[in-house]
């Protein structure tokens, strides 16, 4: 990319902009926090209707828990009394509380368990993803280097966290599992600590998901649209001659599969000056005598494209001005 490249996201972020930032991302991750405490398994109620620390027969801990759970409370009692009319009518009476009721944020809902889990998974995935921003925003606030561009970023990676956390728990729950298996053969614990961690290093999960896809399937070509980064393929390189010391050399790359986030490479470190022009096929870049100083007589030219796709294409070798020798004390 070039260095001197500009556009809107080089604009700091206001003071008011980390304000409302910074309160999101609280706001948010109470929010997640809250909700995933209320949607934690607890023990099934059998014969010890909780919080009452009283025996009850097992067919009737419904109506037993709903009076010691809700009180007065309308919408409470009526999700309870909706549960227990599920259970009824399937049959599952006796103290098998699935579907439940249970209190998400201000809301009463009945809730199977698998989709409890399900959503116990997002919710940590995403709690993983704002641990993630919250380091990141405190550093570059801190820092005073928070620019626009990063700003989409806060706001979309607590959703990309719990989707790539849902997923991840839908591979290892298909794959590891069989058909036939119920939420009683998993265990929160697991699932909510892998999506977590995926959530945190969601970036890192998705490159090396890539990774894995790329070995098993074949690669797809990346075309116009494309978001992959292609190989780049480095045919030649005018002048041809030697780089010198004294001055600065202008040289051209030509090949094919160049970017704006191309960076030209001697001996496998990163050009220090700027890349002058870039086309698909072409980059104008100047090699500084400063450059050089780790070289000797020659130094060999590779064009990288980062992830995702990219590579490094093949090197050209070039001559280097030699270094001039200090003169030697004249004979006593």
């Amino acid at each position: 990319m070039t260095a001197d490249a500009e556009g809107p996201g080089k604009i700091a972020v206001p003071w008011w902009g980390i304000i409302i930032i910074g309160l999101y991302l609280m706001v948010i991750t109470g929010a997640c926090m809250v909700a995933l405490a209320q949607m934690w398994p607890h023990p099934t109620p059998t014969s010890t209707v909780a919080g009452t620390g009283t025996n009850v027969p097992a067919a009737d801990v419904p109506e037993a828990f709903l009076k010691a759970r809700c009180g007065t409370s309308q919408d409470c009692r009526q999700c309870e009394e909706n549960a227990h009319a599920v259970r009824d009518h399937l049959g599952l009476a006796g103290g098998k509380n699935d579907p439940e009721c249970l209190r998400v944020l201000w809301l009463d809902v009945v809730m199977w368990n698998e989709r409890r889990l399900l959503l116990i998974v997002i919710l940590a995935g995403a709690l993983g993803g704002l641990i993630s921003s919250l380091r990141s925003f405190f550093w570059y606030v801190g820092n005073r280097n928070l620019v626009t561009s990063w700003v989409p970023m806060y706001f979309l990676a607590p959703i990309t966290s719990g989707l790539l956390g849902a997923m991840i728990y839908l591979v290892v729950r298909g794959g590891f599992f069989s058909g036939m298996s119920t939420i009683s053969d998993t265990s929160p614990y697991t699932f909510a600590a892998v999506a977590a961690l995926v959530g945190m290093f969601h970036r890192e999960t998705a490159e090396k998901l890539r990774e894995v896809f790329q070995i098993v399937f074949t690669r797809a070509q990346s075309g116009k649209d494309s978001s992959d980064h292609p190989k780049p393929k480095l045919t030649r390189i005018t002048p041809d001659g030697p780089l010198t010391r004294a001055a600065d050399t202008r040289l051209t790359l030509l090949g094919e599969g160049f970017t704006e986030d191309s960076v030209v490479r001697l001996d496998g470190v990163p050009l220090g000056s700027k890349i002058l022009r870039v086309s698909d096929k072409e980059i104008t870049v100047t090699v500084r005598p400063a450059d050089l100083e780790q070289h000797d007589t020659e130094v060999v030219v590779t064009v990288f494209n980062p992830t995702p796709g990219g590579g490094t294409s093949d090197g050209i070798k070039l001559a280097v001005q030699p270094r001039s020798e200090p003169a030697k004390p004249p004979d006593e």
